[in-house]
């Protein structure tokens, strides 16, 4: 039998028969010598349907003969093994659920390695050694790509079948006595080519190989040939997909055999050790993850310095490997979670060239160490070379350590750096400038930057020169700072700012003579008006730092009096908000006048503002205050609970008190004035005013609370406190670290009879998780995010609400479902409380923590969308980079964890899949933590079931819910109903009028033919479809595209189409480009039509909306296939359709070009892939010279 088909459908007839014999009879003779000679190539078979038969239906026949198929097994068993390494996950779960059927003992399994290692050996060596593409395949019925993949797959098959071998399958006493099998293979020099291979599985495996062997003390005798395949011809590759395996196994091989890299090294000229490290360095992490970057260290510690250093101890040699490795840092592809460990691996490299007697120490410091910091702390475009765009400060850190070592070096630096800083303050905008809050903050980060790293490296061990320099510096920055304060009437705040964060840093400066004066003049001259500046608030920060040089408690008084008596306004507010902030604020017991203008102040505030005013909360919430404040602010509002004009602010006023300082409630209610107001509250509450009613009804409530239903324990006490945390969000609410503090002290003191009670009570509930969604995920998320999730553009499709409930936002700009996200993150990472919360809480958390980090990476993704987080407002992005990385290596350990991964599946999958329901944003995120989940445990359990029957397939032609049909088949690992789906989607387009697009049913149908061809496994199959089925299919909706464009955009010339047409579009342009891959061969009229569709969607001359993005992405990507088939000239309607049309098309992409311009992509994922891919297209055009924005070339 020559096509896959027929081949299957006679291996399901032979196991039907097979099936259907009695035991005792077994298989007959004929059967079984004829199906030995059949197995060994039908199990490789182009087909994934007919290996996975073909070792199904071996299984059958080996258990029925018994003893009879003993003497097949040198034939058989090395296909047989091999079979379970097969590419193919379905295929390989045949191959070793046949053989677990017929060897059902862990012990008889390795006998049958023991007993048969030489043929298992045998036939690997084979498969290596003699088998070609051409052998395996024959030319007349196999296209040369599906020879190539054959034979790329019994070759990694072959590999990874030796790799077990070594691994743990055969006894050292066993693999003995093959020893000269397993060695002759190792040993050739034809094996270590595959570590070169074009296809990364190969690579793969061999690398895998090469590391177990190693690890096992496998001797390997040929190491030129190792040295050749591994470096030489390796180094130089690209290792998309195999990085972090090469790593790996360079590490590994370097440790052990550094001798590779010099005696047996076989490369000369530019093939050199040097020269390809280089290479390699430069190329960057090549999208492997972090682990990679500790892996490429240990390679750097461990080979021999001759290859760092090939000219001895030549400055440029070495300073040529550094600098490409820091090349590789910075590449555009190398991902933020790297950073940390790439420049860890950096600067163990400069440390490792540093001890090498003769080197240029201080060259290479002032020329690979020093950029680093100076590019933190004074960013410069000119040296963006030396940018580390996440955990900068951990760099620097150690990058100074380093330069400790060199005090001259290291001074000189940081004068230099101090002259710019003062330069910086000194020629800050004025306030009347557009952008002087731009030039302020600048210069606050800036010294945020500098003393924030003064004050890490103080802790180190340095001569005193350097300390003695730092000291220096800091004077004449804060000498400087105080000067530009007074000459401006203290309106610069970046300078105050500045001297705010030196104080704190380096409190030591407050001896120093200069310094002590110009601040207590600072502070003398301060008066209502320079507080109320945009410095004030800094002023008053500073304050508590200077109890040493002056009376502090005196200037306090005066400076709130001060702001008391300016004139109200927003400055004014600012600073006396910041001033009952200030621990300062217990000396005001001291001074009735000052205490009484507070008082009055703050409920003048509550009755003229209510609760929007923080004023009353941030007073009652400072720990620092006195009881008099808050006993004389209660007094004043239980007054005015009595009058019908001020009733409602007392009553918010006291919720605002209860919820910030129950305490302060319950003193206030032991006293004589406060014993009334719990009855009082209780009379409102039966007010015939329903907002009074309803307000003093809550009030009462809360009262009871504090006052009669107080935590039995200290436990139950902190839990309340925590929950209060999840459930407010204010500009005083309690930080993310504090509520975890508490947690983890609940959890340390817990007795172990109440640890599940306490663990499910210190995790948010459903409900709490809800409320802090609602706000969140409502809206309709960026369109243009469809090019970067596996629901593509299924985004379009959300319903987007009438009114969106406005999110609020604590004091550091975190939203209530990222305080919740952040809370349980860090919590789980530190305890245990998963392990002993409820089976409902557990599986609650695991579905939130999974549904808010697909919100979060699309934040990060495209920032201006952002509403977990106020980007202008959070202090640092690379808190958020780690909070989202720690939740995925959470969610990856406990799927790898046989307890929560079972919840995962019976718990939390089906209630992500059945949220998945309807158009909802909730919806959409659903499915995408669900698919998120499902391709993670497919990756480490292939035998993970997604939950849903295959027959359920069936119906997703008629659903209405989109995001759930489309989730469940990009992670269902039936191929056999994907295809049959696909087929009737294909077969319903194809008879379809597409033009009539209110009901949206052609947008669903190509939505869902998209999520199933966006699958690696069924594109692997695609050519096995009918080609007349796709070539109708082409056909038909290639009329329909240019129609799709002209009727939405008849009204307005040049321009894109929208809503439905734009979605329908943009998907069919996805489609195509898998379909068209398969039809190269195949001439018709819908090459042109494609091309010409490209033309009109290109012919733009106005900038371009994010809801664009995907479809020019499409239309790009298109665009690229069409070359590709084109270039190789197997088509002549294509190529002469893109022959007349090159000019038109060029103009188009021209007119993109200038579309595009100016659209920033620093923050924006999906911008920055178009603009990349556009780039690269415009690039390979040398004949595009653009002379106007209207294609005039």
């Amino acid at each position: 039998k020559k096509d896959s088909t027929t081949k299957a459908k006679a291996l399901e007839d032979l196991q039907q028969h097979v099936e259907g014999l009695e035991k005792a009879t077994g298989v007959e003779d004929g059967v079984l010598e004829a199906w030995i000679k059949v197995y060994p190539r039908t199990s490789i078979d182009t087909a994934r349907r007919v290996r996975q038969l073909a070792h199904q239906v071996n299984g059958t026949i080996a258990h029925r003969s018994g003893k009879a198929f003993a003497k097949h097994m040198p034939n058989i068993v090395g296909p047989w093994l091999a079979g379970i390494f097969d590419s193919d996950k379905s295929a390989a779960r045949a191959a070793h659920t046949s053989f677990q059927l017929v060897f059902r003992t862990e012990e008889k399994v390795k006998n049958v390695w023991v007993v048969y290692l030489g043929s298992i050996l045998q036939y690997c060596s084979d498969a290596l050694f003699k088998e070609t593409e051409n052998t395996l395949s024959d030319e007349r019925t196999t296209s040369p790509d599906d020879a190539a993949a054959k034979y790329t797959r019994v070759a990694t098959a072959a590999i990874y079948t030796i790799r077990q071998i070594i691994v743990d399958e055969v006894p050292n006493s066993a693999l003995h006595k093959e020893q000269d099998s397993l060695s002759g293979i190792l040993n050739r020099k034809e094996f270590w080519k595959f570590a070169s291979s074009a296809d990364p599985s190969v690579r793969r495996a061999i690398y895998r190989l090469l590391r177990t062997s190693v690890e096992k003390e496998v001797e390997v005798q040929n190491l030129e040939a190792v040295s050749n395949g591994v470096l030489v011809s390796s180094l130089s590759l690209n290792q998309a997909t195999s990085a972090l395996d090469y790593a790996r196994a360079l590490a590994s091989l370097t440790e052990s055999y550094p001798t590779l890299w010099t005696d047996h090294y076989t490369g000369t000229g530019k093939k050199t050790a040097t020269k390809r490290v280089c290479q390699f360095l430069a190329k960057g992490s090549q999208g492997a993850p972090a682990q990679y970057w500790d892996e490429i260290k240990t390679v750097l510690n461990h080979v021999p310095i001759a290859v760092l250093l090939p000219g001895g101890d030549s400055f440029q040699d070495g300073f040529n490997v550094v600098e490409a490795l820091r090349d590789g840092a910075t590449t555009r592809d190398e991902p933020r979670l790297n950073q940390l460990a790439l420049w860890t691996a950096y600067t163990d490299l400069v440390k490792r060239l540093l001890t090498h007697p003769g080197f240029e120490s201080i060259r290479l410091i002032e020329t690979a160490i020093v950029p680093i910091v100076r590019q933190y702390i004074a960013p410069s475009r000119e040296t963006s070379q030396w940018t580390v765009s996440a955990s900068q400060h951990q760099v620097c850190l150690v990058a100074l350590q380093i330069t400790l070592t060199f005090p001259q070096t290291l001074i000189d630096m940081w004068r230099a750096l101090s002259a710019t800083m003062i330069q910086d303050v000194q020629t800050s905008l004025p306030e009347q400038a557009k952008d002087f809050s731009k030039s302020q903050d600048a210069v606050s980060s800036k010294a945020s930057r500098f003393y924030g790293l003064q004050l890490a490296v103080k802790r180190l061990d340095m001569a005193q020169e350097i300390r003695e320099a730092m000291v220096e510096t800091a004077v004449s920055e804060i000498e400087s700072a105080t000067a530009l304060l007074e000459a401006r009437n203290g309106k610069p705040y970046g300078a105050a700012s500045l001297i705010v964060t030196a104080i704190q840093s380096l409190p030591m400066l407050l001896s120093h003579g200069g310094i002590k004066s110009a601040l207590i003049k600072l502070i003398t001259i301060q008066d209502g008006e320079r507080l109320c500046s945009p410095a004030g608030p800094h002023m008053i920060e500073l304050l508590p730092f200077l109890k040493d040089i002056l009376d502090v408690d005196a200037c306090y008084r005066r400076f709130l009096m001060a702001v008391l008596e300016a004139k109200d306004g927003p400055p004014n507010q600012k600073a006396l908000q910041r001033l009952v902030a200030s621990p300062c604020l217990a000396c005001v017991a001291r001074d009735q006048q000052v205490l009484l203008s507070l008082t009055s102040e703050i409920r003048r505030l509550v009755i003229s503002e209510g609760e929007e005013h923080g004023l009353l909360g941030t007073a009652i919430a400072n720990p620092d205050a006195p009881s008099e404040l808050s006993q004389g602010i209660l007094t004043r509002m239980l007054d005015d609970l009595s009058l019908d004009q001020t009733r409602s602010a007392g009553l918010q006023g006291f919720q605002i008190v209860a919820k910030h300082n129950k305490d302060a409630i319950r003193a206030f209610e032991a006293s004589s004035n406060g014993s009334a107001l719990l009855s009082n509250v209780m009379s409102l509450a039966e007010s015939t005013d329903g907002t009074t009613s309803l307000m003093a009804k809550n009030l009462s409530e809360m009262l009871q609370d504090t006052s009669f239903a107080d935590a039995p324990d200290d436990s139950q006490k902190l839990i309340k406190i925590i929950h209060q945390g999840f459930d407010t969000i204010e500009t005083s609410s309690l930080s993310i670290a504090l509520l975890v503090d508490l947690a983890k002290k609940t959890v340390e003191k817990c007795q172990e009879q109440d640890k599940a009670a306490i663990a499910t009570q210190l995790l948010p509930t459903e409900v709490q998780w809800n409320e802090a969604l609602r706000s969140i995920i409502t809206l309709r998320p960026n369109p243009s995010l469809a090019m970067t999730n596996p629901l593509g553009n299924t985004i379009h499709i959300i319903d987007q609400p009438l009114t969106a409930e406005p999110v609020v936002y604590d004091e550091n700009g975190r939203s209530r479902a990222y305080r919740l996200f952040c809370y349980t993150s860090v919590l789980l990472n530190a305890t245990d409380v998963l392990e002993h919360a409820t089976l409902e809480r557990t599986s609650c958390t695991v579905k939130f923590l999974a549904l808010v980090n697909q919100v979060a990476n699309d934040h990060l993704s495209i920032q201006s969308s952002c509403s977990l987080w106020e980007v202008e407002s959070i202090e640092s992005e690379e808190e958020i980079i780690d909070i989202i990385s720690e939740t995925q290596r959470l969610m990856a350990s406990w799927l790898a964890d046989h307890t929560l991964f079972g919840i995962v599946t019976d718990k939390v999958l089906p209630t992500l899949l059945e949220d998945s329901r309807g158009r909802e944003a909730n919806a959409y995120y659903s499915s995408r933590a669900y698919t998120s989940i499902m391709s993670e445990l497919i990756e480490l359990h292939t035998d993970s079931g997604t939950g849903v029957r295959s027959d359920e397939i069936k119906q997703m032609r008629k659903t209405s819910d989109v995001f759930r049909a489309v989730a469940i088949l990009s992670t269902i690992q039936d191929i056999a109903a994907l295809t049959r789906l696909f087929n009737e989607l294909l077969a319903d387009m194809t008879g379809s009028d597409l033009s009539n697009l209110a009901n949206g049913n052609g947008v669903h149908d190509v939505m869902l033919m998209n999520s199933i061809l966006d699958r690696q496994d069924f594109v692997e199959i695609l050519p096995s479809i009918p080609k007349q089925r796709l070539v109708f299919f082409v056909q038909h909706v290639c009329k329909h595209l240019a129609d799709f464009i002209e009727s939405d955009a008849s009204s307005e010339p040049q321009s894109l189409p929208t809503g439905l047409h734009l979605v329908m579009v943009s998907d069919i342009m996805r489609t195509l480009r898998h379909l068209l891959s398969v039809l190269g061969e195949t001439y018709g009229s819908f090459w042109e039509e494609i091309v010409e569709v490209l033309g009109k969607i290109w012919s733009i001359d106005k900038e371009l909306s994010d809801e664009h993005l995907p479809l020019v992405h499409a239309s790009l990507r298109m665009h690229a296939m069409l070359l590709k088939l084109g270039s190789q000239e197997a088509n002549d309607d294509l190529v002469d359709a893109l022959r007349d049309r090159k000019q038109s098309l060029g103009n188009g992409l021209m007119k993109l070009l200038y579309a595009l311009q100016g659209a920033d992509d620093e923050s924006h994922q999906p911008r920055a892939i178009v603009h990349e891919l556009l780039a690269r297209q415009v690039t390979q055009r040398e004949d595009l010279i653009a002379t106007n924005p209207d294609g005039d070339l």
